[in-house]
């Protein structure tokens, strides 16, 4: 896959416009959306290499979004924040066929590492 685009989708803007800064700051190109609907119509619209989504959202939670994404485009790389960093959270992200769990706060070295994985950063 070519585009080293990033999805951000965060039902409470802060954190995604956050998350946009940090990729911003790697130079990796990063969007953000506050609502599920809206992730998967820009995912069918555009190819994002990592499409990062919250956890708790209404009307479809992030790891259900995700899974979709997934179904859909198997080359998407999917990940998943939490504020609940438990061991329960992470058995079900790893259950669920997520790539990545980043547990909030997030950590720049950690988003750093996942980009330098994915090949969005050298």
């Amino acid at each position: 896959m070519k585009n080293k685009k990033v999805l951000i989708v965060d039902d409470f803007g802060d954190t995604g416009n956050i998350l946009v800064e940090m990729f911003n700051h790697l130079h990796v190109p990063t969007e953000s959306v506050d609502n599920p609907g809206d992730a998967f119509a820009k995912v069918a619209e555009h190819q994002y290499r990592l499409v990062i989504a919250d956890s708790r959202m209404p009307k479809l939670d992030g790891v259900s979004l995700l899974k979709r994404i997934r179904e859909r485009w198997p080359e998407t790389k999917v990940a998943v924040m939490s504020t609940f960093n438990s061991g329960t959270t992470q058995k079900l992200v790893v259950a669920d066929d997520i790539d990545y769990y980043l547990p909030k706060p997030i950590n720049m070295q950690h988003l750093e590492k996942i980009a330098r994985e994915l090949s969005l950063v050298r």
